[in-house]
């Protein structure tokens, strides 16, 4: 309860959308191991859809902050691209990952996980995934899951939130620039 409010209160009080990522994922650490933590969102445009990567801390993979990747129909999916599309969390252990992954199709971008959950999001148009992996000893469980599934919900309309309060930030310092002249 007490992180469902702290998320809610972070769109509201983050001065950019890098520190609300930033506060999402010490929120989510102080419940799970989140060390290697990201998010992903789903962007549409013209023809093409591609998944940017706006906060992505991992102790292998940094390289993927910032990244954008295109999803190209006729490829095999990368675990992110799967979540967005099947809509379902997943949770994969050392036991699990690779059976899952080749069932699927899914071919793995980076460093393998020992074990991760994946958890995909929805709200309004916003489509994106929230992701914590481990890549030694750490064996995320059922309860993790759930916690990750319920919070990610959260996480949406936090981003939505934010996202309304920039435009309307905008719209503002427009209007007052139009009353200034």
């Amino acid at each position: 309860c007490t992180a469902l409010y702290e998320i809610s209160e972070q769109a509201h009080l983050a001065d950019s959308e890098e520190n609300l990522f930033i506060s999402l994922h010490q929120i989510i650490g102080r419940f799970i191991n989140a060390d290697n933590f990201f998010i992903a969102l789903k962007h549409q445009r013209e023809d093409e859809q591609f998944i940017d990567f706006p906060y992505f801390c991992d102790e292998h993979d940094a390289h993927f902050q910032g990244m954008r990747i295109k999803i190209e129909p006729q490829k095999k999916p990368n675990i992110t691209s799967f979540l967005m599309q099947s809509g379902k969390a997943i949770l994969l252990g050392p036991e699990t990952f690779d059976q899952f992954c080749q069932e699927n199709g899914i071919e793995y971008l980076g460093a393998k996980a020992y074990s991760l959950i994946g958890v995909p999001f929805y709200h309004d148009n916003l489509v994106g995934v929230v992701l914590v992996q481990s890549y030694r000893e750490v064996l995320y469980t059922e309860k993790d899951k759930d916690l990750l599934a319920y919070v990610a919900r959260h996480i949406a309309m936090a981003l939505d939130k934010k996202k309304t309060l920039d435009a309307l930030c905008n719209v503002n310092e427009i209007f007052s620039r139009f009353m200034y002249y």
